[in-house]
């Protein structure tokens, strides 16, 4: 009983120590952001309308535990189709009216949202491809395990198949 509560009371120490540092962390997170988001304020303006699918997939993922990964399949694509037109702000005109000159453009959201949507593509269709391949495996595995029960019959005899 004593070693319960004292495997109790070291627990809420941890998770205590541990929350502390979550915070820590969170704080100095925001307290660095903030005034990146300053300094950084058109890619802000750009990825905040851009990354839109990958927001929606992390509504999703808070929802449904089998979504979980729906917003790294989403968000990972969708920035790599929003990086190009980043990059080409970051090392040409880095102002706001350069990031509303992309939002109105066709061509770049039609590259990150396309991406978005390969990534949504992605997520739906691997899990299927995943199930056949496992089926192909699995009867495989087992036409294999049926051949060398063949072969244990033909060296053993036909007695080592029956039960009692």
């Amino acid at each position: 009983m004593a070693k319960q509560q004292k495997g109790k009371k070291e627990q809420k120490q941890y998770y205590k120590k541990r929350d502390a540092t979550v915070v820590a962390s969170r704080f100095l997170l925001i307290l660095l952001l903030f005034p990146l988001s300053f300094i950084l304020l058109p890619t802000m303006l750009f990825l905040s309308f851009s990354m839109l699918p990958t927001w929606i997939s992390i509504l999703f993922s808070r929802n449904r535990r089998q979504y979980r990964y729906c917003w790294l399949c989403v968000g990972g694509l969708n920035l790599a189709g929003s990086a190009h037109y980043i990059f080409q702000m970051w090392f040409g005109e880095h102002t706001i009216e350069a990031a509303a000159n992309l939002l109105t453009s066709v061509v770049p959201l039609v590259a990150t949202f396309g991406a978005a949507a390969f990534g949504w593509l992605i997520f739906f269709s691997i899990p299927s491809i995943v199930v056949v391949y496992m089926q192909v495996l699995s009867q495989h595995r087992i036409s294999h395990l049926k051949n060398v029960q063949k072969k244990l019959v033909e060296e053993w005899g036909s007695g080592i198949t029956e039960t009692k």
